[in-house]
């Protein structure tokens, strides 16, 4: 039954659903590279890893570490009064910091990035979304009518699901709200650069990285607004960008390192990359100072990611 023929309150049929979503039988395309993580396994190690972690809050943090941080924390305003940071940033503003649980903070929001970034990635090898989409700033904080839609859309997968019920019950340290900017990031690049939802929808769930597709969930986001459809624009929630290329701080959030605001030109969009790429790379490296975990277990082979960055034709 075709998606404009379901009216709201019926449920479709598997068949239904896996013949309007284009959905196939996850399989392993030879001209796609694997995964070069398992998402779903890694996210259950982090959150163990974390939750070992955080039975250890208020021990001493090594100052290189906690160095880290503190970067982090300048690129931003912390009398902004963002909801998800405002307990992540009386953390830094006041004596006797718990360092333990910020970099907690930190890796996770960056374990998070590096998911979307490696989605992006699949999306780009299957002529689905383009580069071009990461040439102009982007506005986080001010969505729009289509961002919103598909950061709804992509709401409906697993990943999101589990995240929106843990931060709710306060699973994660120091996050005083729902923490959503990763999938806005990934959510205006579809908009930007993607000509078809249907597909995106397809591939994304073919490569399981954000896990099952909760279709129910999907469906009704459909039929909110059952005529939308992406029209490409680059300039799609545009946001300020200092000289230097970086967000301004009444326009940051804390850890967001995901590329954005390249320009078109070679040099500069290699370097504003490679600033982003090591960035999240020294919060891996001082996580790993303070919780020392068997190596191998929390790498996020966030290196290979940013190999592959440079060979993005923009």
């Amino acid at each position: 039954m075709p998606l404009d023929q379901l009216t709201q309150g019926e449920n479709p049929s598997d068949k239904d659903v896996e013949h309007n979503l284009g959905l196939k039988q996850a399989r392993n395309t030879p001209s796609i590279p694997l995964c070069s993580i398992n998402w779903q396994e890694a996210k259950i190690i982090v959150k163990e890893t974390l939750a070992r972690s955080l039975a250890a809050c208020g021990q001493d943090v090594n100052p290189s570490a906690q160095a880290v941080a503190k970067t982090e924390g300048r690129l931003c305003d912390l009398d902004l009064g963002y909801p998800p940071d405002i307990e992540i940033f009386d953390q830094l503003s006041f004596e006797g910091t718990d360092w333990r649980m910020v970099l907690n903070n930190l890796y996770w929001r960056s374990f998070r990035q590096a998911t979307m970034w490696e989605v992006f990635l699949r999306l780009l090898r299957e002529d689905l979304v383009s580069a071009e989409a990461l040439t102009y700033p982007m506005d986080l904080h001010t969505p729009t009518m289509g961002t919103y839609t598909v950061s709804q859309i992509l709401s409906c997968y697993q990943f999101f699901v589990d995240q929106s019920r843990e931060e709710s019950q306060n699973t994660f340290p120091s996050q005083s709200g729902e923490w959503t900017t990763d999938r806005d990031w990934l959510a205006t690049v579809i908009v930007r650069s993607a000509l078809n939802l249907r597909n995106v929808v397809d591939a994304i769930t073919q490569s399981q990285i954000l896990g099952k597709l909760d279709k129910d969930q999907y469906f009704k986001c459909r039929f909110k607004d059952p005529e939308f459809e992406l029209h490409q624009d680059v300039r799609e929630r545009q946001g300020p960008m200092t000289p230097d290329g970086k967000v301004p701080p009444s326009r940051n959030t804390f850890i967001f390192w995901l590329p954005h605001g390249l320009t078109d030109m070679m040099d500069v969009r290699n370097e504003r990359m490679d600033r982003c790429f090591q960035r999240a790379i020294k919060i891996e490296e001082a996580f790993r100072q303070i919780e020392k975990p068997p190596v191998g277990i929390l790498m996020l082979n966030l290196q290979p990611l940013r190999i592959q960055a440079h060979n993005l034709d923009v």
